[in-house]
């Protein structure tokens, strides 16, 4: 335990280096500014493409050819229709075995932290899983989310609104002209935190959303199921920030009025946070209490409650096997939730396989890649997986 934490802390640390000067960069970017209105199309329609070379620090991603910022057509949380930015990347050298959509972990509020903005820039740490997808033949596609780079703010840790991001930024993939990618290249999704809600999300709304994806398997890991389970487990804690873009994130979702119950300081520190990335929010809001930042408890709104509960994972059976992954210290997301999910997908006759880890939630991204490699190699071999709910 010590030795996870002490790992922990350095790779915040040192995502804390790299990133210092990102909180201050300008968010301004025409290429992410969709169109008024929107032109006619579906989800997965790409508005605007245009190369680009995605970076780890100042030398160009390993393993990696071809790549495409995209700007492609989504769905919002309430059904309406949206514009998501995200990213294309083809392995090199040679024609790709599979394709992999990567939901990306959190990287913030502002524009400035959107994950394409971020790779191009060469400040991503998702670069790690990234570059072992190439490696592996595989090629990937990352969504950014709703309002992550785009006008308006994110709609962080809201599912309904992540998932069509993550199923829409494959389909976008499918039809990019420049990246000629076979209709029949096997395809899965996969996650981590943020990331493996938005993964476990898709998973759920595939059928219905986009059953024309056949999707091999889903791995997520570190997901965060229960909102309300989130909130009481970071409250007070290091990562207090957490609850503070959460609560954001459901607001401008939704429209529900969460900042009416908050003090003068703590509307202030709120929107403050939409214009943080995710170090330099983790600083400023490290071990606050929700207590003296509001004047009652948001939870006990039953509106606020039941968009919560529509967020919570577990009551959609996938149609595709599922890995999920968690940390037994998890520090983040309780580890109680992630099984309560396992269970109730298992409940409903879906392949899903649980495994932990001896880490916290940080070590867990890490920690986790080398299982979910092997986990979707065989997928995209196209092994059986039964699940472990006997």
């Amino acid at each position: 335990m010590l030795v996870v934490s002490r790992l922990s802390i350095a790779f915040v640390l040192c995502c804390a280096l790299i990133l210092s000067g990102v909180g201050t960069a300008s968010a301004t970017d025409p290429f992410s500014t969709p169109p008024t209105p929107l032109p006619p199309g579906e989800p997965g329609d790409i508005i605007r493409a245009e190369p680009i070379v995605p970076r780890a620090l100042a030398w160009r991603l390993p393993a990696s050819g071809a790549a495409w910022r995209i700007l492609y057509r989504s769905t919002s949380a309430t059904g309406q229709p949206i514009a998501v930015t995200g990213t294309v990347i083809l392995p090199r050298p040679g024609a790709p075995r599979a394709l992999v959509g990567l939901a990306p972990g959190t990287q913030g509020m502002a524009d400035q932290c959107a994950p394409s903005r971020l790779l191009r820039q060469g400040l991503l740490y998702e670069s790690a899983a990234i570059t072992g997808m190439l490696e592996r033949g595989w090629a990937v596609a990352m969504t950014d989310y709703e309002g992550l780079g785009t006008p308006g703010t994110h709609t962080y840790m809201v599912g309904r609104s992540a998932g069509p991001s993550a199923l829409d930024v494959l389909r976008a993939a499918k039809r990019l002209t420049a990246a000629d990618l076979p209709a029949a290249l096997p395809t899965a999704l996969t996650g981590y935190s943020q990331g493996g809600q938005a993964a476990a999300w898709a998973a759920q709304l595939q059928p219905t959303y986009a059953p024309e994806l056949e999707l091999v398997g889903v791995a997520a890991g570190g997901v965060p199921s229960d909102l309300a389970a989130v909130q009481r487990q970071v409250d007070g804690g290091p990562y207090a920030a957490v609850m503070v873009m959460g609560a954001l994130g459901l607001e401008i979702a939704y429209g529900v009025d969460i900042d009416q119950y908050h003090t003068p300081r703590g509307s202030r520190e709120y929107w403050e946070s939409a214009r943080d990335c995710l170090l330099t929010s983790i600083f400023k809001m490290g071990f606050r209490r929700t207590k003296p930042l509001t004047t009652s408890d948001p939870l006990a709104d039953p509106l606020i409650l039941a968009r919560i509960t529509e967020n919570k994972l577990g009551g959609i059976a996938p149609d595709v096997p599922v890995l999920l992954q968690h940390g037994r210290h998890d520090d983040i997301i309780p580890l109680a939730q992630a099984r309560a999910v396992h269970q109730a997908w298992c409940a409903a006759g879906v392949a899903s396989r649980f495994r932990t880890t001896g880490l916290d939630h940080i070590g867990g991204f890490l920690g986790n890649l080398p299982r979910t490699f092997d986990w979707l190699r065989l997928r995209f071999e196209g092994k059986d997986e039964a699940g472990d709910c006997t």
